[in-house]
């Protein structure tokens, strides 16, 4: 008995390791450089992951050095990020930021692993690049006008699919303020996407915000996945920074009814055994 007894546990913890490995969550607080691949101007400086500075024609990527998630069917990913978009003094305010959720199978990087700009169609605060999921923060003045609020989007596979929409509070401004997405990928193929916004998350935080709720993308579905920035400036700028990113994968609810019924039965056969041997 104990021999099969072993053998069953053996059985459970492959199932649950097998299912759950790839989730291991992600959680990344820029404390040093080294959790990301950076290009350009971006550098981790401050605690925080600084993508480009208050300085006129910049363009900063980071990729993060890993590991891959990998999702299956209805399984949930949870993500958050921290953003700043600080204009400070400067003349207006420009350009923005991109969040991208890439395959590793076909990632859009170089050579050395790094997100280039020729990857991105259009510009970094666009978000859109090939092959990829991707928020834009989108702060440039126009067409959203001076000192206005700035338009976020979502994109995928090189195209807008959700977008431009505006919180209540001004996004570019010198607090950092997180984003929450929630991404269901359903059996399909495709993925429902939902964002929430919270103002001045590290001071005193705002109420929550609903941006989009479970917008369906065609084509976003399950398979692995790493996660990435970019953003740039042109003739306007600002201080375009990322802090605390955290990704968490979600099982499915019938993933965890088997885990639990195996080792209900685990625990049956033990108790019956002992029972009849006494």
């Amino acid at each position: 008995m104990r021999r099969c007894l072993a053998i069953l546990v053996t059985l459970t913890l492959v199932f649950v390791v097998g299912r759950f490995s790839n989730g291991a969550p992600i959680n990344e607080t820029f404390d040093d450089g080294s959790g990301v691949n950076v290009l350009g101007s971006a550098n981790v400086n401050a605690g925080s992951l600084q993508l480009t500075p208050n300085a006129g024609s910049q363009f900063g990527s980071a990729v993060l050095n890993g590991p891959v998630t990998t999702v299956a069917a209805n399984n949930k990913l949870h993500l958050n990020l921290a953003v700043v978009l600080d204009p400070g003094a400067s003349l207006g305010e420009a350009d923005g930021v991109s969040f991208f959720i890439f395959s590793n199978t076909q990632p859009p990087l170089n050579g050395s692993g790094q997100l280039p700009a020729s990857s991105i169609i259009g510009n970094a605060e666009d978000g859109n690049v090939a092959g990829a999921f991707s928020v834009a923060f989108d702060i440039h003045p126009d067409p959203f006008g001076a000192g206005s609020n700035p338009g976020i989007s979502l994109s995928f596979n090189g195209a807008e699919v959700a977008g431009d929409t505006n919180p209540s509070f001004d996004f570019s401004s010198a607090d950092f303020h997180d984003a929450f997405l929630e991404i269901e990928f359903l059996e399909d193929g495709s993925a429902d996407v939902s964002l929430y916004v919270t103002e001045d998350i590290f001071g005193t935080p705002g109420a929550t915000e609903a941006l989009f709720n479970d917008v369906n993308i065609a084509g976003f579905g399950p398979g692995d996945y790493r996660f990435g920035f970019a953003a740039r400036t042109g003739g306007q700028a600002a201080d375009q920074r990322i802090d605390n990113f955290s990704a968490v994968l979600v099982p499915e609810p019938g993933s965890l009814l088997v885990w639990f019924a195996v080792a209900a039965m685990g625990l049956c056969g033990w108790f019956c055994r002992k029972r009849i041997r006494s």
